[in-house]
């Protein structure tokens, strides 16, 4: 093979690695590289005061925790679908607008009711026998006419703990990130007689910002694959064939 074959070839394989390379960086810079689809795996609502504390843990629950014995049902509709028991429901980016109605024993809450969501970047239903963990996020509202708008509440407060019979501190958190997405919860509210209800999950576009550092790497890399340009067109001038 002549000189200046191998270096169209070299100049050539450069090329395709550069664009490559460049259309890689900037995945990674704009976060499109990492878009991840989160699911709701767990909900429960419960009666609770004017701070979101349990009144009922013992006696009022209803859930989607298969596991557990001594707990109505929390059934779920959103886009037209209807769920029970064990549930994993994967969030379309942006509002996702859910109703929900008791199925069982059906008592309504009281004056206040409280909501508690579990998140997964994983599709498996979330359903502890025991020891379940803090809801990921949690609302709670007076209800009927006396609807004066939903709140979190504080870190420790006594919550619903998913698994009938006992409580669990509130994180006193707005929203969680599953992986590169936002989750947030609102609109939360709740009927006077009976169980039944709204709420919106919030979950952000799967694409994360670009962090500084990103850029910084991304610019970084620019630099070197610029210089092997350079050096494919000054190998190939002087091999005496055009760059």
């Amino acid at each position: 093979m002549s000189e200046a074959r191998f270096c169209r070839i070299h100049a050539s394989l450069l090329g395709a690695a550069s664009l490559a390379a460049t259309a890689t960086l900037v995945a990674l810079a704009t976060g499109t590289a990492h878009a991840q689809t989160v699911y709701l795996v767990g909900a429960d609502f419960y009666s609770s005061s004017s701070n979101g504390t349990d009144l009922g843990p013992s006696s009022y629950l209803y859930d989607t925790n298969n596991s557990t014995a001594g707990t109505s049902t929390l059934a779920l509709t959103v886009n037209g679908t209807s769920y029970g028991k064990g549930i994993s429901i994967a969030l379309a980016p942006g509002a996702n607008n859910f109703t929900f109605i008791g199925v069982g024993n059906v008592q309504s809450p009281g004056s206040y009711a409280g909501l508690g969501l579990f998140f997964s970047t994983t599709n498996v239903s979330y359903n502890p026998t025991s020891n379940a963990r803090t809801p990921d996020l949690s609302l709670a509202s007076s209800v009927g006419p006396g609807f004066s708008g939903d709140f979190t509440p504080a870190n420790g407060i006594s919550v619903a703990n998913y698994v009938f019979g006992a409580t669990s501190p509130a994180n006193g958190l707005t929203s969680i990130a599953q992986g590169p997405t936002t989750v947030s919860e609102s609109s939360f509210t709740a009927a006077a007689q009976g169980v039944s209800g709204s709420f919106v999950v919030n979950a952000g576009s799967g694409a994360a910002a670009p962090e500084p550092g990103s850029l910084v790497l991304f610019g970084t890399f620019l630099a070197p694959l610029a210089g092997l340009v350079a050096r494919r067109r000054y190998v190939a001038k002087t091999a005496g064939t055009p760059a």
